[in-house]
């Protein structure tokens, strides 16, 4: 065995040639913020219902983690978690840009206390090749002409038959 002094982020892979240059970099200087959100589910709501857990975040923030817990909704096995425009003023809500750029099928059918340890995954469709990548980007905009802040919502692809909640922690990078 040898004796190593390395960082845990480092740019080189197992044979030493270096990769990603410059990757970690996105990440310096970078405010951490976070949202909690909470969301019901009635028993009688249907597939294809849309809850917007978090109003206003803005496009230029990198995702980092989203736990997310549940009461647990039997038959409630399937939902996207993705980005939408913001509503307006007089409460109208917008449109959907990305349905499920954050998460799919995430599963909330079974009871999970959402605590340091335990939690479900509320990013799990971002791709490694996707992980620095800010709201605007992950929806699809590939330019500056972006909306200034999306909504953080989920869509009940099968909504399952029971009443309970959701709630989930949104913890972002704002460069």
């Amino acid at each position: 065995m040898a004796v190593e002094d390395k960082y845990g982020t480092s740019l080189l892979n197992s044979s030493g040639v270096l990769y990603r240059q410059g990757m970690p970099a996105v990440f310096q200087g970078l405010s951490v913020h976070a949202a909690y959100g909470l969301v019901t589910v009635a028993s009688a709501d249907d597939n294809n219902s849309i809850y917007r857990m978090f109003k206003d975040i803005p496009a230029s923030a990198i995702p980092l983690l989203f736990p997310m817990g549940t009461s647990g909704m039997t038959g409630s096995n399937d939902w996207n978690i993705g980005l939408h425009y913001t509503g307006k003023l007089d409460g109208t809500v917008g449109s959907v840009k990305s349905e499920n750029c954050l998460g799919d099928a995430v599963d909330f059918s079974s009871a999970i206390i959402l605590t340091a340890s335990t939690f479900l995954n509320g990013l799990n469709n971002i791709v490694a090749a996707d992980r620095y990548k800010n709201l605007a980007q992950l929806a699809g905009y590939t330019t500056g002409s972006h909306p200034a802040a999306f909504d953080i919502a989920l869509k009940a692809i099968a909504a399952g038959s029971a009443a309970g909640t959701i709630e989930g922690w949104f913890i972002y990078g704002m460069p």
